[in-house]
């Protein structure tokens, strides 16, 4: 169960990485682009994945297991972990694992600074796609002080804080900017039908290539 150091085994790890890697990766091949915490949380939930935590080793505490399942997720938030909608799954894992915990108070997310890195590039990208959910998971986390961060890279941890307000105010305009091209396109679509010739439900049947 554990090593010589107290450390967990690698067999305790390298089950639950492959647990994990296991349903990341079928949510991807199931998810069909979707990037929503709600898609990620119906394939959590449908596997039962919470019990996870009640697979602890008796010779760990409980905050050493949960720490393990953090620990083991880290690496999959790296640019080169995989397709991006692979690394924002395993970025919804995080808070699940964080929320289903059993202990009270919950065991905080230790995070190194390559894992802050991650985490502050994986928000940048999911910013640049428009994946507001997996900026607001990021956001309730750091909301939440779930991270304890190398004392000796505080910095990184406001750049962290940085990053995700950063995040906010481009989704704010994103949407803002969004709902304004919906507004007029719906006039215009408005003005259109009113000089229509009685064919109105055929047309908007139709994309607008003519596809």
């Amino acid at each position: 169960g554990e090593t010589g150091d107290g450390a967990p085994s690698v067999s305790a790890v390298s089950g639950f990485e492959s647990d994990l890697a296991d349903l990341i990766d079928d949510h991807v091949r199931a998810c069909g682009g979707d990037v929503s915490f709600d898609a990620f949380k119906a394939h959590w939930q449908s596997r039962s994945f919470s019990f996870v935590h009640n697979a602890r080793l008796v010779e760990l505490l409980e905050g050493e297991h949960a720490q393990m399942l953090f620990s083991t997720t880290m690496p999959y938030l790296s640019p080169d972990a995989g397709p991006t909608v692979r690394r924002i799954a395993a970025r919804y894992a995080l808070p699940l694992l964080y929320h289903t915990q059993q202990l009270a108070p919950r065991a905080r997310v230790y995070v190194t600074p390559r894992d802050v890195r991650r985490l502050a590039q994986l928000v940048d990208t999911c910013v640049a796609m428009g994946a507001a959910d997996a900026v607001r998971a990021a956001k309730e986390l750091v909301d939440d002080q779930a991270f304890v961060v190398g004392v000796s890279d505080q910095t990184r941890a406001e750049a962290l804080d940085d990053a995700i307000a950063e995040a906010e105010a481009r989704t704010r305009t994103t949407s803002a900017s969004a709902a304004r091209h919906k507004k007029r396109k719906t006039s215009h679509a408005g003005s259109d039908a009113t000089r229509g010739d009685g064919d109105d439900d055929v047309d908007r049947a139709v994309p607008s290539d003519g596809k």
